[in-house]
């Protein structure tokens, strides 16, 4: 009886608890979010706003364009900061906001800057949040970025430039097929997750051509595999 009643008392202490983010409004966070444009920036605060922004775009809130594109060019505002962790919610952030915000393309120049920087966590960030905010027109003058960071001595860094050749390949595979050197080199050089991502590049782009899978598998055999999915792609 006792562990019956000891039970349901956590049961209904269960279902008491709020949860952190309940009554969450967007006018009331978005009103928030003009923070952002502050000179002297508040990261805990920043931090915060960030979050819920995030948390009503996973639970399917709708932004006009016009908000999107106000609440995007707000949050690259917050690229001058140099709290990491602020800076990682920024990158995610682009990347939710690029789908449903105008004229994202604008702060392409500010993501190469961090292409460029010797923080390898920015340099992967920038990467990934350049691909989906990137017109077509611009592709051109980051490729060269992007093959050298394919061959970056991080891993992080690597892997981060190799998802992104994988991506663009399903809408131009002839840029990403110039960078089959340097993919070929992370393959043998670089880190865990960099080779796994490299096998599975070469293979998108030979996947149609029997002969040339034949023969990309013929010369990873004489490659050490550290990756394990890697060796588990191979054997596919």
């Amino acid at each position: 009886i006792f562990f019956r009643l000891g039970m349901n008392l956590n049961l209904r202490d269960e279902e008491e608890e709020p949860l952190p983010f309940e009554g969450i409004d967007k006018a009331t966070t978005l009103h928030e979010s003009k923070a952002f444009n502050q000179s002297t920036l508040d990261a805990k605060k920043c931090k915060s706003t960030l979050i819920k922004v995030l948390y009503l775009l996973a639970m399917g809130e709708t932004f006009a364009a016009t908000e999107a594109t106000e609440l995007f060019f707000n949050t690259t505002k917050l690229l001058q900061s140099q709290d990491v962790s602020l800076r990682r919610l920024v990158y995610i952030m682009v990347k939710e906001l690029s789908t449903c915000a105008e004229h994202v393309f604008v702060a392409s120049n500010t993501l190469c800057k961090d292409m460029n920087s010797t923080n390898d966590m920015y340099k992967a960030n920038s990467i990934r949040a350049l691909r989906k905010i990137t017109d077509t027109s611009m592709l051109g003058p980051i490729e060269r970025y992007l093959a050298q960071a394919v061959v970056d001595k991080a891993d992080i860094v690597s892997s981060a430039a190799i998802v992104t050749g994988i991506h663009l390949s399903a809408t131009h595979p002839e840029l990403v097929k110039r960078w089959g050197g340097e993919v070929g080199e992370a393959l043998k050089q670089r880190g865990v997750m960099a080779q796994y991502h490299a096998l599975a590049l070469l293979h998108k782009l030979r996947k149609n051509d029997k002969l040339s899978v034949s023969k990309l598998v013929q010369s990873v055999n004489t490659t050490p595999i550290r990756s394990p999915m890697a060796l588990c792609l191979l054997i596919r």
